[in-house]
């Protein structure tokens, strides 16, 4: 018989950030991970804004990579903004 073995679904999603204007895109709040197996890590865990001019209602762009000892390849991931 065959097994098949379906990638996890992996979600980083940005979460709400308030920041004074400082001329860059950096945000202090960390993403949400969300379907990350135990013994798995995401590396470089972090949210930037699209641009770095003042404003409300900016995007915040989600990063990260995982690292399962398969190059990530055990999660299919979805960055959500």
């Amino acid at each position: 018989f065959s097994l098949v073995i379906n990638q996890r679904p992996l979600s980083i999603r940005a979460v709400t950030n308030t920041k004074a204007y400082d001329g860059t895109t950096l945000a202090a709040a960390v993403p949400v991970v969300i379907g990350l197996q135990e013994g798995d890590l995401i590396a470089g865990l972090s949210q930037a804004y699209t641009s770095p001019t003042q404003g409300i209602d900016k995007t915040l762009v989600p990063s990260g990579s995982v690292v399962d000892g398969a190059s990530g390849n055990n999660y299919v991931v979805t960055f959500v903004q």
